[in-house]
């Protein structure tokens, strides 16, 4: 049985970009805030058509942090390696997840979880 609310994409940079779960052969994600983090897709790449190439991988990058990167555009989003499930990855990237409106989003200037 599901634990939690069905996942909605999670934002991950101060232009918007969003991040969500690989679809099952239905195009329904199960992931919940609680699912383990697997297989993603970068919905920005997915917004092109090319399907294959919006899929985004979780790597080890050091000791204490991972890296979530799309196999498409090669855009990556560095995290802390204590985030494991969507619910955790939403809390980490929450000062992005908020109004639809970009012109209200500030510009980190180089700093924050980007490569």
């Amino acid at each position: 049985m599901r634990k939690g609310k069905p996942v909605e994409p999670v934002v991950v940079s101060e232009y918007g970009e969003t991040i969500s779960g690989y679809p099952n052969q239905e195009g329904n994600t199960e992931h919940t805030e609680d699912t383990v983090l697997s297989t993603l897709v970068h919905d920005d790449c997915a917004t092109r058509g090319i399907t294959s190439s919006s899929w985004a991988d979780t790597y080890q990058i050091s000791k204490s942090h991972d890296a979530i990167v799309c196999r498409g555009c090669r855009r990556s989003w560095v995290f802390p390696n204590t985030v494991k499930t969507y619910g955790d990855l939403r809390r980490y990237f929450a000062k992005y997840n908020h109004s639809t409106n970009q012109s209200s989003v500030p510009l980190s200037g180089g700093v924050g979880p980007f490569v």
